[in-house]
Parts: C-alpha cells; structure tokens; sequence
C-alpha cells in the first residue's frame, strides 16, 4: 500500500462566494487567506480550458486543525460553455496531487489514461 493522505478537494463553482458562504454557514468552515487567483498556460493545459481563469479560496474544515484537508472553491472567470461536471484522479499531473504525493508511479497509471477526464452521472 502507498502512504498517501487527502489534502484537498476542489470545488468550481458559478459564484465561489456564495458555495463558501455555504460551507462556512451550515458547517462552520473557515476561510484560509490569501485569496486565489489562477491563469496562465499551465491552469490551460492542466483544465483543458483556452484563455482559464480561476478565482476562489481554501477553506478550512472544522475539527481538523491546520494541517487538515481543504476544501478548495473556484470559480472561472467566464464559465466555459458545456463543460461537464468531471473529476481528475490524483495521478493526472499539473493540477492533480498525485506527483507532489510521491504517487505517480506507484499508481499505475499511463500518460494516456493521466489526460482523460472522467465524466460524473
């Protein structure tokens, strides 16, 4: 078994405040400065996304102190037309956790697979 610990989970959202409004209302989350802003070529690359923008924030989970999963919400700055809800597996490079886990060749999986988006229902 690999040693691997869940840091964050990212959230993109229409409005970024309002979903973290949410979390911090109905949970009691926090949020964890600074504010986040993202572009450039490898926010493009890394979301499949032309000209990719994101603006959001880290909260932090109650209970589980500083060093505890975040949960991570952005939004982009023009919401691209059909983007389908989808997830990333922690081995899919530049905006996966997986190689700065030490995971990504432990986790078998291919540079093919590593760029496929998969698609929720």
């Amino acid at each position: 078994m690999i040693e691997a610990r869940f840091g964050h989970v990212n959230l993109i959202a229409r409005d970024w405040r309002a979903l973290a409004r949410f979390y911090t209302d109905l949970f009691g989350c926090v949020l964890v400065p600074p504010e986040r802003d993202y572009a450039g070529p490898d926010l493009e690359r890394g979301t499949g996304v032309p000209g990719a923008a994101l603006r959001g924030a880290h909260l932090r989970l109650p209970g589980l102190g500083p060093d505890g999963p975040t949960p991570e919400i952005y939004q982009f700055s023009a919401m691209p037309d059909g983007l389908a809800p989808a997830w990333r597996s922690p081995q899919q490079g530049p905006m996966g956790t997986g190689p700065a886990m030490g995971m990504g060749s432990q986790a078998g999986v291919s540079a093919e697979s590593a760029t496929e988006a998969h698609t929720l229902s």
